[in-house]
């Protein structure tokens, strides 16, 4: 149970690094998509006794927790997926597939 609680703490605070995403550069886009995906993997990861034991304990309520967190996130990875997708595609309309700051071949 310390293990699922240290996990979640830090989950916590590498999503407080996403909140800088609005005034950081092009890194932290990458940082909060692999931290949401993991996130977004929870729900995989976390054995099911886990979610079990949370309904046996506290009803369905038990389950809101991980059931938001991780929704959230696989939600927010999948936006910031087409978002990439997006961007591509409209890239490559132009002509112009690389960023204007790589150097072509």
């Amino acid at each position: 149970m310390a293990g699922f609680r240290a996990v979640g703490a830090a989950f916590v605070v590498l999503n407080l690094l996403g909140l800088l995403a609005l005034r950081a550069g092009n890194w932290l886009f990458w940082v909060v998509l692999a931290v949401n995906a993991a996130q977004a993997a929870g729900v995989r990861m976390v054995p099911f006794e886990m979610f079990e034991a949370a309904e046996e304990a506290y009803g369905w309520v038990g389950v809101l927790p991980s059931a938001i967190t991780d929704g959230g996130a696989l939600i927010l990875a999948l936006i910031m997926l087409a978002r990439i997708v997006m961007v591509l595609r409209q890239r490559y309309a132009r002509g112009a597939a690389l960023p204007s700051n790589q150097p072509t071949q």
